[in-house]
């Protein structure tokens, strides 16, 4: 989980000694960065930013002139 990877690059850094010795990307930081990229992605589907909930609830929209969609709505 997000916690878990963020923890482990915070005590082994961002670069880490890979199986044959040389410097590499730590693993972790790639899964905290995806899993941070599915918590936006998820926040943003519920709403959870101004601009995701302006457009789950809708703006300020003018009234409908189509006698027919008003019917559809009431």
């Amino acid at each position: 989980n997000w916690r878990m990877a963020q923890e482990s690059v915070q005590a082994h850094g961002i670069v880490v000694t890979g199986a044959t010795g040389g410097p590499m990307k730590n693993p972790a930081l790639t899964a905290a960065n995806e899993t941070m990229r599915q918590m936006v992605t998820f926040g943003s589907m519920l709403g959870l930013d101004p601009a995701s909930r302006t457009r789950l609830i809708g703006g300020n929209k003018e009234k409908e002139t189509n006698e027919f969609a008003q019917l559809l709505r009431s």
